[in-house]
Protein backbone atom coordinates (compact mmCIF):
# COMPACT_ATOMS: atom_id res chain seq x y z
CA UNK A 1 0.00 0.00 0.00
CA UNK A 2 2.91 2.48 0.64
CA UNK A 3 4.26 1.70 -2.78
CA UNK A 4 0.96 2.85 -4.38
CA UNK A 5 0.73 6.06 -2.25
CA UNK A 6 4.75 7.11 -3.37
CA UNK A 7 3.53 6.26 -7.17
CA UNK A 8 0.81 8.69 -6.63
CA UNK A 9 2.86 11.59 -4.86
CA UNK A 10 5.33 11.04 -7.75
CA UNK A 11 2.22 10.84 -10.40
CA UNK A 12 1.08 14.32 -8.77
CA UNK A 13 4.47 16.00 -8.66
CA UNK A 14 5.43 15.49 -12.51
CA UNK A 15 1.60 16.89 -12.86
CA UNK A 16 2.49 19.97 -10.88
CA UNK A 17 5.91 20.06 -12.51
CA UNK A 18 4.49 19.97 -15.93
CA UNK A 19 1.40 22.45 -15.13
CA UNK A 20 4.15 25.01 -13.94
CA UNK A 21 6.59 24.43 -17.34
CA UNK A 22 3.21 24.79 -19.26
CA UNK A 23 2.69 28.25 -17.37
CA UNK A 24 6.03 29.45 -17.81
CA UNK A 25 6.11 28.70 -21.81
CA UNK A 26 2.78 30.33 -21.97
CA UNK A 27 3.76 33.50 -20.51
CA UNK A 28 6.94 33.71 -22.39
CA UNK A 29 5.01 33.38 -25.69
CA UNK A 30 2.22 35.79 -24.66
CA UNK A 31 5.82 38.59 -23.63
CA UNK A 32 6.87 37.66 -27.46
CA UNK A 33 3.32 38.55 -28.52
CA UNK A 34 3.47 41.40 -26.93
CA UNK A 35 7.09 42.79 -27.80
CA UNK A 36 6.68 42.32 -31.46
CA UNK A 37 4.90 45.12 -32.59
CA UNK A 38 7.45 47.87 -30.62
CA UNK A 39 10.15 45.69 -32.27
CA UNK A 40 9.16 46.15 -35.93
CA UNK A 41 8.61 49.82 -34.66
CA UNK A 42 12.49 50.03 -33.50
CA UNK A 43 13.39 48.05 -36.70
CA UNK A 44 11.62 50.42 -39.04
CA UNK A 45 13.33 53.67 -37.01
CA UNK A 46 16.80 52.40 -37.47
CA UNK A 47 16.72 51.09 -40.74
CA UNK A 48 14.98 54.64 -42.00
CA UNK A 49 17.38 56.21 -39.95
CA UNK A 50 20.28 54.68 -41.25
CA UNK A 51 19.64 54.83 -44.94
CA UNK A 52 18.64 58.90 -44.39
CA UNK A 53 22.69 58.84 -42.85
CA UNK A 54 24.34 56.71 -45.55
CA UNK A 55 26.38 59.00 -48.31
CA UNK A 56 24.86 58.80 -51.64
CA UNK A 57 27.69 58.90 -53.98
CA UNK A 58 27.25 59.39 -57.44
Amino acid sequence: MEASASSYGRNASIALCALRNLEDATSFIAEVIFSVPRTEAIRSFTSLRDDIHQPQYP
